[in-house]
């Protein structure tokens, strides 16, 4: 066998032990975390395998407690013991299935994880552990665990967070490829299909992942992620504007051409609305709306650009009068 796909089964069958492990609720959290870290390909290996047995469905977190189904009697060690071997059988399985290992990752996994999630056209503020707050925009999930420090997961969608001083004034952001340490501040993390993008409004982050070089971000600066790596740049005026609009319920229209408008106030529609005439796509929109108010924001494009609209079971459809 050739040494890279030696490397590569060697590293996957050691992911699958501590995703068992981890299961099992026998894991040192610092042993862990110093061989996720001490290689890139520790980190993607241990993702993919945990991101495949997730989407299996079959993942479950087994605690140290007694059981919950009414039976207390404890089992024989030999038949835990035995219990932990299929398992790892299972998932050493599905290791044997990953595809080739690249750098960097992030890990969603992590033991006794709290979570909080939100629903199409929902907002919801959430006290995380020593104060740190996290504001939570549409069809978002977050998890977070706080051990020596608090870790935060961001799984899908857009959240900003607030750390304030003592145990809430240090945190680590997992979100996709990325790994940002955070001090006291304020932040906003959105994910898009293209990469995450996180902004600093006050603090500083230092963001890792990827193979990238660590970044130091300070306030008024933002990386942005794609498919070639990461940007830094200046936050705008606009754009800190637009964060701190969502979190009152409102979004910004400054010179937004209709289409790309439309992305962004159906993501917080359950009936999302169409251009039923692609050619009105193209018109510049401006103003303040409130994203609980899709009527207020058809009757501002029929009084100022004529665009009628029509309600159909699934969608409602833009046209021009």
């Amino acid at each position: 066998m050739p040494q890279d796909a030696k490397a590569r089964d060697e590293i996957a069958a050691r992911a699958a032990d501590w995703l068992v492990r981890l299961d099992a609720g026998s894991v040192d959290p610092a042993e862990f975390e110093a061989w996720r870290s001490s290689d890139p390909r520790h980190a993607s290996a241990f993702a993919q395998l945990a991101g495949t047995w997730k989407r299996s469905g079959e993942l479950r977190w087994v605690s140290a407690e007694a059981p919950t189904d009414g039976d207390q009697d404890i089992a024989p060690a030999e038949e835990r013991q035995r219990s932990g071997m299929n398992r790892r059988v299972a998932v050493t399985g599905l290791a044997a299935g990953l595809a080739a290992i690249v750098a960097g990752g992030g890990v969603w996994l992590h033991t006794r994880r709290e979570t909080a999630a939100t629903g199409i056209g929902e907002r919801r503020l959430v006290r995380l552990p020593g104060g740190a707050l996290a504001n939570l925009n549409t069809d978002t999930e977050i998890a977070w665990h706080m051990g020596d420090i608090l870790e935060i997961w961001v799984e899908k969608g857009e959240a900003a967070f607030r750390l304030s001083g003592g145990e809430a004034g240090r945190a680590i952001l997992h979100a996709a490829t990325i790994r940002a340490e955070l001090v006291a501040g304020s932040y906003n993390l959105r994910l898009f299909d293209r990469g995450p993008r996180l902004a600093v409004m006050t603090g500083v982050a230092i963001v890792s992942g990827a193979g990238e070089l660590a970044q130091t971000l300070r306030a008024n600066e933002v990386l942005i992620g794609n498919a070639s790596g990461f940007a830094k740049t200046a936050l705008s005026s606009e754009d800190r504007e637009q964060a701190d609009a969502w979190q009152r319920g409102e979004i910004i229209f400054d010179g937004m051409e209709l289409a790309a408008a439309l992305d962004e106030f159906n993501r917080y529609l359950t009936r999302p609305i169409r251009l039923a005439d692609p050619s009105i796509g193209a018109v510049r929109l401006g103003g303040r709306f409130h994203v609980d108010d899709p009527a207020g924001f058809l009757q501002s494009l029929n009084d100022g650009f004529g665009i009628r609209s029509r309600r159909e079971d699934a969608a409602i459809l833009l046209y021009q009068q």
